[in-house]
């Protein structure tokens, strides 16, 4: 009797212990099927379930991890059926930091001109994905906030933060920006055309004026030189008015060269030619210099002057205290201007 209670024992004994080691290869498992499954989530493959078995213990842990993984599916193809259904060139994207998962739209591929291979990475990692964004950033276009240069697109990026993360979106507006620098480009040149005159490229009367209008109010000092090249008519007359115009250039770039670049030289119409010079100077040194002047002019229009005797008189008059317009200098100006002309021509008067 003892010995089959003993057996008895032996029995329940070995019976319990291979129950264990069955509930041990069972725990093992499923916990090998969990962590196999989440590494899959890690890696962004949302397609794969946890079998729902075991324990209720483990069943209750195995369906949370189920319902999570269904979140997140949720929450990647609401951004994408937003984009869809909205139909905004845009992309969306959203990260949350608990999770550290960065959902991304797929059309960000296309936006941002990224070959399949690199996309293929990027879309599933977080930290590449951060990256991505970061080097969006880093050539901002100037004057124009939240619009950078990627991939030679103009993209515009719009980050927003929140306790758990940041989302936003990506759009290229390479088409919009070129219509703007086109918008922009066009405007400079109508202003371009309205300040100058359009034969020589020098500023034109009217801009000249306004900015000795406005020197004048504020600096009590100045010289406005006067030109007139003698004899032009000749040349429209004989060689006709291309012929004329070449000379004008030529003289428009050789008074030009002989000023500093903060004089301002205009053509005021015809064959009358002004400069500008900002800074006070003595009678003697705006002889010196209008003596340069003529020299180079007979140099640089030779040619002319052996055939039709082209040479320029001038006329020059300072900003005093008791000239207190552009009006009363240019009279002052043209006043040594006629002097010049009529005292033989090729000369200066100031």
């Amino acid at each position: 009797m003892l010995s089959v209670i003993v057996c008895m024992i032996v029995v329940c004994i070995f019976g319990i212990y291979i129950l264990d080691k069955i509930l041990d290869k069972q725990i093992i498992s499923n916990i090998k099927d969990i962590i196999k499954v989440l590494n899959k989530v890690e890696q962004g493959e949302f397609d794969s379930r946890v079998e729902e078995k075991g324990c209720k213990e483990f069943i209750d842990i195995e369906c949370a991890i189920n319902n999570m993984i269904n979140v997140l599916v949720n929450m990647e193809n609401r951004l994408e059926k937003v984009v869809i259904s909205t139909k905004i060139p845009v992309s969306l994207f959203e990260y949350i930091k608990d999770l550290n998962k960065f959902f991304i739209t797929n059309n960000t591929k296309d936006i941002l001109s990224i070959n399949e291979y690199e996309w293929s990475a990027i879309k599933n990692d977080a930290h590449l994905c951060k990256k991505l964004l970061f080097d969006i950033q880093k050539k901002p276009v100037p004057n124009n906030e939240g619009i950078y240069l990627y991939n030679n697109k103009f993209i515009k990026m719009n980050l927003l933060e929140e306790e758990n993360g940041y989302f936003g979106f990506i759009e290229d507006v390479t088409s919009e920006m070129i219509e703007k620098d086109n918008m922009i480009s066009e405007l400079k040149l109508s202003q371009f055309k309205s300040r100058t005159d359009t034969l020589t490229g020098l500023l034109n009367k009217g801009t000249m004026t306004n900015i000795i209008t406005e020197h004048m109010k504020e600096i009590n000092s100045g010289v406005l030189i006067l030109f007139d090249l003698d004899n032009f008519k000749t040349v429209n007359d004989t060689k006709g008015h291309p012929e004329g115009d070449r000379l004008l250039k030529l003289f428009a770039k050789t008074i030009k060269d002989l000023f500093r670049v903060d004089d301002y030289v205009a053509r005021f119409g015809g064959d009358e030619f002004a400069v500008f010079i900002r800074r006070q100077m003595t009678d003697k040194e705006i002889g010196e210099k209008l003596d340069r002047v003529i020299n180079k002019v007979r140099e640089a229009l030779k040619d002319y002057y052996t055939e039709f005797h082209i040479s320029v008189s001038i006329g020059a008059a300072s900003i005093k205290p008791d000239i207190n317009s552009f009006e009363d200098l240019y009279k002052l100006a043209d006043e040594k201007l006629y002097e010049a002309k009529h005292s033989g021509k090729d000369s200066y008067h100031i």
